[in-house]
């Protein structure tokens, strides 16, 4: 007698059906995918030219780059806790300071306010170019950084290339 296998399962099923129903399964589950999304509601959103206006004031930068306030604006609001309401009560709280310079308005709260906390990651933020500290930074633009603003007619901004690829290799010219 010869060794048959059983081509179903113990509960009546062939392989070829469970993995053709395992295949569909993963489709659907990928079709509903929200692990890529931000996991915030939309009143958690608050529009980048709210941002935009509060990064102005914050940074005393009435010229203050459009493309890097954006870039910055969605890098912040997908990495930092409660992005929005944040925002919006800082927001609030500068309106309701009125006129008084951003400098005394900072200096006046409690080291331990979260208004101070959040108005000071923003500032932090746009000198460095980068969101967050450590590991967990994220590199906006090193180059649009504002801390180099003040110094960019005498600094030459830092970068891995700064001349041509390989500058490093030529022989300098000591005869100046």
């Amino acid at each position: 007698m010869k060794n048959e296998r059983k081509s179903k399962s113990s509960y009546g099923l062939s392989r070829r059906h469970l993995l053709k129903s395992t295949a569909i399964v993963g489709a659907a589950l990928l079709s509903f995918n929200t692990a890529s999304a931000p996991l915030t509601s939309i009143e958690d959103k608050p529009s980048a030219g709210t941002f935009f206006k509060l990064a102005q004031r914050l940074t005393n930068r009435p010229e203050l780059d459009p493309a890097f306030a954006t870039a910055m604006y969605s890098t912040m609001a997908s990495h930092t806790d409660h992005f929005g309401v944040r925002l919006a009560a800082l927001e609030k709280r500068l309106a309701a300071n009125g006129a008084q310079d951003v400098q005394s308005f900072i200096s006046a709260l409690p080291n331990e306010d979260e208004d101070r906390i959040f108005a000071l990651l923003i500032i932090e933020s746009f000198y460095t170019g980068n969101v967050g500290r450590g590991r967990q930074a994220v590199v906006v633009s090193y180059e649009k950084a504002l801390m180099f603003q003040q110094t960019l007619d005498v600094t030459v901004i830092p970068t891995y290339i700064r001349a041509r690829p390989n500058y490093w290799v030529a022989t300098p010219n000591l005869d100046n």
